[in-house]
């Protein structure tokens, strides 16, 4: 990438004087270089394309992501026997879909345990946890912190972003 703008806009980011006037010119600065990237480079290539079955199956699980037996209900969806479907989404992701499933409902929980003020058995709820007790052990398991612990350390001045 050319580096011109880069160095029209370094001296004003040094020189700026507060720090919103240095977050704008970043903010300009990264704008102008990821405006250059052609949409191509985000595309994978013709022969890394995912299989479009998995590809439903990680779009409905992002959407239930908090319906029980979601791996069984998503077999059934993209009309794959579980054993099928394990073996396919295993070469897909390299991940089996119970550890996809997984990471994806702690990532969301993560998220809403940062960004909200709904309580812990609600998260444990929308995310497919029949319980707070359940849902605290294996967020520990995978955060190595209580899903509370968590919420304390993450928020920023104990405010929601």
């Amino acid at each position: 990438m050319p580096v011109e703008y880069m160095k029209e806009i370094l001296p004003r980011f040094i020189q700026s004087e507060t720090f919103q006037d240095r977050k704008v010119l970043l903010y300009a600065l990264i704008w102008h270089y990821l405006s250059q990237v052609r949409r191509e480079d985000f595309q994978e290539p013709e022969e890394k394309k995912m299989d479009p079955r998995i590809a439903k199956a990680i779009e409905i699980m992002e959407k239930e992501i908090g319906s029980v037996n979601l791996i069984t209900r998503v077999c059934k969806r993209v009309n794959m026997s579980p054993n099928s479907f394990y073996l396919l989404f295993k070469r897909e992701t390299n991940k089996t879909p119970l550890l996809f499933l997984t990471q994806l409902r702690i990532g969301r929980a993560s998220y809403l345990l940062e960004h909200t003020e709904e309580g812990v058995d609600e998260i444990a709820l929308q995310t497919g946890y029949s319980d707070r007790y359940h849902f605290s052990k294996r967020f520990k398991q995978k955060t190595g912190e209580t899903p509370v612990q968590y919420r304390m350390r993450h928020r920023q001045y104990g405010k929601i972003i």
